[in-house]
Order: structure tokens, then sequence, then C-alpha cells
């Protein structure tokens, strides 16, 4: 499971199946996405699913799952989860098991679930249920976001800066230069259009609050440090032009606030 609440997150996919719990891992065997069928002949799709901690009550004894007001949920049922993509098939290398990845637990590494993707789930509800409890989408279509798994891994190395958030872009004022020892330099200033990982990421448009992770809320005008990341020479989507961002260039990462860099084993 993941620590924070969904809502108003932005989740851009749904995909429906078998549910298969093997405590303590859950998985969906996939029969549509976006409302879909997988094509004739494709091979079989297991994903792992990451569930929201805050939402989420599990009975070990019947192997019952609850999430939100829906449940409850067990072995067999066919289910709809609304969230993002995270880890792709494509990523996956020739060694794999038959394209098999296998996931561990942000908590405890001991934990080994195996499958060919993952889901992070904002929802989980019975197929032909009443979907009125999927948590809220935000939307800030100048905002550059990706799929993410933390797998895939990140650097200590960041460019530090500003972040400024002027709906529906978001940007990041970069300036500062800081290595892993946290020394900074300094460097040309230069403005991006922010990537960052979609499943970390919900915005409160009445009080203009970035959230990301479980970390405090981010402001426009706060000091960052996006790490882990690169810069891109372009920005990869026509759709931040078309929503009147500003902006020549992307910088896609991970990101802290400035007092909490660099990162900490804790």
């Amino acid at each position: 499971m993941y620590g924070w609440d969904p809502e108003g997150g932005f989740h851009n996919t749904a995909w429906s199946g078998t549910l298969v719990v093997e405590d303590p891992c859950i998985y969906l065997e996939v029969d549509k996405q976006d409302g879909r069928e997988l094509a004739p002949g494709d091979e079989r799709l297991r994903s792992f699913v990451r569930l929201p901690a805050p939402l989420t009550s599990f009975d070990a004894a019947s192997g019952a799952l609850w999430v939100g007001e829906y449940g409850p949920m067990s072995t067999g049922d066919k289910v709809v989860l609304v969230g993002s993509d995270g880890w792709q098939r494509a990523w996956s290398t020739a060694n794999d098991d038959g394209g098999m990845h296998e996931f561990t637990s942000d908590d405890n590494h001991l934990i080994r679930c195996t499958a060919h993707v993952s889901f992070w789930a904002a929802s989980m509800r019975p197929a032909g249920a009443d979907p009125a409890a999927v948590p809220t989408v935000a939307q800030l279509s100048g905002l550059g976001l990706y799929a993410w798994e933390p797998d895939v891994g990140h650097h200590t190395e960041g460019e530090g800066g500003v972040l400024v958030i002027e709906p529906p872009c978001v940007y990041f004022d970069a300036g500062t230069f800081i290595a892993h020892t946290g020394d900074p330099t300094e460097s040309e200033p230069k403005r991006y259009v922010l990537g960052l990982p979609r499943p970390f990421v919900r915005f409160d448009p009445d009080s203009g609050a970035l959230s990301y992770g479980e970390s405090r809320p981010f402001y426009s005008g706060d000091e960052i440090v996006v790490f882990g990341g690169h810069e891109l020479s372009e920005p990869q989507d026509l759709r931040y032009i078309a929503a009147g961002c500003s902006v020549s260039a992307q910088y896609r990462g991970l990101m802290k606030h400035r007092d909490l860099y660099p990162p900490t084993d804790d």
C-alpha cells in the first residue's frame, strides 16, 4: 500500500479484471484497460496492485478487502480499478522470467510480489457497482506527469530552484545545482515545465497546494530540489503549448523541499 489519500490526484486509467489476494500481495488478472478488452492472442497480463492505506482495510482470516466505501472483495471477484499505471511491461529486460518483474514492499523488502506490470489504485470497486466514490481527479494540464515505480531507482544529485504554480501551468525555476554533498554552486537561471511521477501528485485548487507523496504540501514560491531527474530539451507533449505555458524545456524527476535535501534513509 501507499500512505496518502489519493483524492485530488491525477488518475489516468481504469483497469478491470479478476482480483487475486495472495497475502501479502494483491494482484489483478487484467481483462480490460480503459474499457477495451485485451487483444485476442495477447498473453495474460497480471498486475501488482498498490492500494491507498488511508482507505484500505483487510481481514486476514477471510481474505476480504475493503477500499473506501466498497467491500468486501475477495479472490475471484470481478473488480474495477481507477488510478495510475506504474511499472510498464516495456521496462522488463530479456532476463526477466516471462516478462515478470519482482516487486518489493516499500517498508519490508523481504516481501516480494511477482507480476508483469503494476498499478497505483486510487479506488477499487466490484464490477457493476456505482462509481460515485471514485476520488476526485485534479486538473493541471501544464504539469508534466509520467508513469513511475520505485524500483527504477534515482540518483541523489539534484537541481535546486523555485516552484512556480500558475494554473494550469507548473514551472521549475532552476538556478542552483546541489551535488550529493549539499554544497550549492550557482548556475544560469532557467525555467522548465515541471514533470513529476503521476501516482504521487495531488493538487488542491482552493489552497494552491501541490502535495507529493507523504511530504508536507508545496506552494508556489517554495524552494525545492528536483533529484533523480534530467532535462528534456523540448517538452514532449504539445499540451503544454495548448495550455498556454511559456516554456521551451522540461525537467523531470522526484521532488523534495529544499530543507529536506539531501535525502536521508529515514
